[in-house]
């Protein structure tokens, strides 16, 4: 994989340049240029909403805490557009979804609709670029995916660590939160993973299908937001050194609710931790 593969689309760099400026944009162009027709119509109905039964469409979470309220400006219209609420004075990002797995192994915390449903302990309703954007617009740096090398080792990913955190109702109506690492339990090793936040890999760009020479962003394609095991395609990766054994993590059944339970989860920059 080379560097060029690694970088995030145009628009979304656009975007996050943006959003540091003192001054709100005009006007869309004045955002993202050409790009933003692109990303609006990555949003569009297909590419969130779910195909199958089991795949239920996910509304705003009904849960205790008062969700995010955008604000006004151009930038936050564009996140909601692909399912991120944002909040760029706390730095957190909120995005809905449900519970999709809660027993089995997994090789995946987080998809979007249409993503690897089989293998992914909570769906996220949200585009994956828009996801990527939203970590931009509040000061997260990506690095790179991991990758095994030609020589036989390892590359772990890089890039800043992110919290991620759940939060739904019980079957009383009470609140809880966990993050996300609880709801993934590292087999053999008697525990869940390790709360060191998730990697923000960032995914990368590849040429697309059609044959036009245009490019597509990976973690779009294949609707990867957090991984448990080792994909380049995500956003944000596991750090463990055991995400590279597609075996070792299965859904937390002691922790996570049941399946279609409806959630919030938010991310933000993770505390440092010695």
């Amino acid at each position: 994989m080379t560097a060029s593969r690694r970088s995030s689309p145009i628009w979304l760099s656009a975007l996050a340049t943006c959003a540091c400026r003192a001054e709100a944009p005009r006007t869309s162009s004045d955002l993202v240029g050409s790009s933003t027709a692109q990303a609006r119509e990555s949003a569009s109905a297909d590419a969130r909403s779910p195909t199958s039964a089991t795949e239920p469409a996910a509304p705003p979470a009904n849960v205790a805490t008062a969700p995010i309220v955008p604000g006004d400006d151009e930038v936050s219209r564009l996140l909601l557009s692909l399912g991120v609420r944002i909040d760029r004075a706390r730095g957190v990002l909120e995005v809905d979804g449900w519970v999709n797995q809660r027993e089995g192994v997994v090789e995946v915390f987080a998809c979007a609709p249409q993503g690897k449903t089989h293998e992914s302990v909570v769906v996220l309703d949200c585009v994956p670029s828009g996801l990527q954007a939203g970590l931009l617009v509040i000061g997260l740096v990506p690095g790179a995916p991991a990758e095994h090398r030609t020589d036989g080792t390892e590359a772990a990913p890089t890039g800043d660590a992110v919290e991620i955190r759940v939060r739904w109702l019980d079957a009383d109506g009470r609140e809880l939160s966990a993050r996300a690492e609880e709801w993934v339990w590292l087999e053999g090793a008697g525990r869940t993973m390790a709360p060191r936040g998730w990697i923000f890999a960032g995914s990368y760009e590849q040429p697309s299908s059609d044959g036009a020479g245009g490019v597509v962003f990976a973690a779009d394609q294949v609707k990867t937001l957090a991984t448990t095991y080792r994909d380049t395609s995500t956003i944000l990766e596991n750090p463990e050194r055991e995400a590279f054994d597609d075996t070792l993590y299965v859904a937390n059944a002691r922790a996570v609710p049941p399946v279609g339970t409806k959630l919030v989860a938010t991310f933000r920059r993770a505390e440092a931790r010695p």
